[in-house]
């Protein structure tokens, strides 16, 4: 598992969570995140995706104008 490549989200519902550190084999700390994207999705440390829903809605209006704008023309 690669160190630079992973990170660590601490999913619960306190406003400051207790400080805990995870390490690897070769004694590399993973660092904390808020938030951390896998696999398209984005995670929070409150355990919603409100964030992700964010994302995902943005995209679909910038292609809602697109479709908008071009209907009526030939």
């Amino acid at each position: 598992m690669s160190g630079a490549k992973s990170a660590a989200v601490l999913f619960t519902e306190k406003r400051t969570p207790q400080p805990s550190k995870l390490l690897l084999q070769d004694n590399a700390e993973l660092p904390m995140k808020i938030e951390y994207k896998y696999l398209g999705i984005t995670f929070q440390r409150n355990g919603t995706y409100a964030v992700h829903i964010q994302k995902v809605a943005a995209k679909c209006r910038a292609r809602l104008n697109v479709i908008s704008m071009l209907k009526g023309t030939s």
